[in-house]
């Protein structure tokens, strides 16, 4: 976590911490030339500071126990214990995973990072992923019926999180992003609250199963009765399909007065800010 915001242009390849953490790979491999992205740098010096986290427990001891898979086994001897820890410490390791990716792919020497590149993967879902996912698998089979204990389900969103905002007489928007990890939503919410303009919060729910979009969209929905077809996996509430933007308007609608609606990212950006974007506000959920 330490190196999230230390992104320095003037540090060099020479200096940067995965020459000292991985200096193996560096003596087997084409040393990389001073011009590469300091970013690219940083985003593997975190990842490797993370993979090889027994050498630096006591600094980081939350990284540690996530890569250790021994550690890993204790921790989420519980489904609620697995899923606090990730909310508060092993979603780091995705990120530092998918920034380290996303530089490895711009810098673009492929040969010159291929050994590297390799270590990384491997670590990643040999020492992390495989025994986390069989771990918290187990943890799910062992469920007579789906919850965890003191997080917020997925199908209570509207009522948790819109509902008192109505109750109060006022105005809310809800922004839906289909796929958006834990882990990416909580770099957004850092690059918020580091704009000095807003304050951003993140909170975790427990998603429906089976977990899939039609579903996933249905649960933020208002309704207590909600039926899957096994045929199409299509999603109604109550009578009404949760299919479609305008479905899900109608039963927005329903369930407030007609003082709500949905609308496509697309053609909310498109909306004149005069015009027909007040009006829309009126109604914007």
């Amino acid at each position: 976590p330490s190196h999230r915001a230390s992104a320095s242009g003037s540090r060099t390849v020479a200096d940067s911490p995965i020459c000292r953490a991985a200096g193996a790979h560096w003596r087997n491999a084409a040393r990389p030339s001073a011009s590469m992205s300091p970013r690219l740098v940083w985003a593997m010096a975190c990842t490797s500071s993370t993979i090889t986290a027994r050498r630096s427990a006591k600094k980081r001891p939350a990284c540690s126990d996530a890569i250790n898979s021994a550690n890993c086994s204790g921790v989420v001897s519980r489904m609620s214990g697995g899923f606090t820890r990730y909310v508060t410490s092993w979603w780091r390791i995705d990120q530092a995973y998918r920034r380290c990716t996303w530089h490895l792919r711009q810098y673009g020497q492929i040969q010159v990072m291929e050994q590297i590149t390799q270590w990384v993967e491997k670590a990643y879902v040999n020492n992390f992923l495989l025994p986390l996912a069989d771990r918290w698998g187990d943890r799910v089979r062992e469920l007579t019926k789906w919850g965890c204990p003191g997080v917020i389900p997925q199908r209570e969103f509207f009522n948790h999180y819109v509902k008192p905002f109505l109750t109060k007489g006022q105005k809310v928007i809800v922004i839906i992003s289909d796929a958006l990890r834990y882990e990416a939503a909580a770099d957004f919410a850092q690059r918020l609250r580091s704009s000095n303009r807003w304050t951003a919060e993140i909170d975790p729910l427990l998603g429906s199963l089976p977990s899939y979009t039609q579903l996933g969209m249905a649960a933020l929905l208002p309704g207590s009765q909600r039926t899957v077809d096994a045929h199409t996996s299509g999603v109604m509430i109550g009578t009404r399909s949760a299919s479609g933007t305008e479905n899900r308007a109608a039963i927005l609608a329903a369930a407030c007065d007609g003082k709500a609606t949905c609308i496509q990212a697309e053609e909310f950006l498109e909306l004149n800010t005069k015009t027909a974007g007040r009006a829309r506000a009126g109604r914007a959920w």
